[in-house]
């Protein structure tokens, strides 16, 4: 009679059954599965998207510089952010946080200066726009 009262009182303990266990588990899976892929690359996009900021940035004290000064400045000797803050100082104007990677004047009388990120990803900046490097799709995975 005990060994029945024994089994019966193992019987009632709560409890979680193997089933229930594993239907979590499986939960857990799929909700990870659909989580996981919508947060790869949001550190990627975030970066672009402050690179492009930045390069719109610096286009638009171009044309400022352009409208108030008549013409583009100087950009043979730029290499850095601190060089073309030099380079625009006649305006007044300046570049923070960003890196430059080359600065040209075009022979047309425009200009070209390459701003970038350490993983590759860089912006052409011209009188006409800018030009990514990255393809738009690749923002959107």
């Amino acid at each position: 009679m005990k060994k029945y009262k024994l089994s019966k009182k193992v019987r009632e303990d709560d409890g979680f059954t193997l089933i229930e266990l594993m239907l979590v588990v499986v939960v857990l899976g799929i909700l990870s599965g659909i989580a996981v892929p919508r947060m790869t690359g949001v550190q990627d996009r975030a970066n672009r998207a402050v690179l492009e900021s930045n390069a719109n940035t610096i286009r638009n004290i171009m044309e400022m510089y352009h409208t108030f000064e008549g013409k583009y400045p100087e950009l043979d000797d730029v290499e850095d952010r601190d060089s073309l803050n030099d380079a625009l100082a006649d305006g007044d104007y300046s570049i923070s946080d960003i890196n430059i990677i080359s600065a040209d004047n075009e022979d047309d009388g425009g200009y070209t200066i390459v701003v970038g990120e350490d993983d590759g990803d860089y912006i052409d900046i011209t009188q006409d726009g800018l030009e990514k490097s990255w393809d738009e799709d690749d923002d959107e995975d």
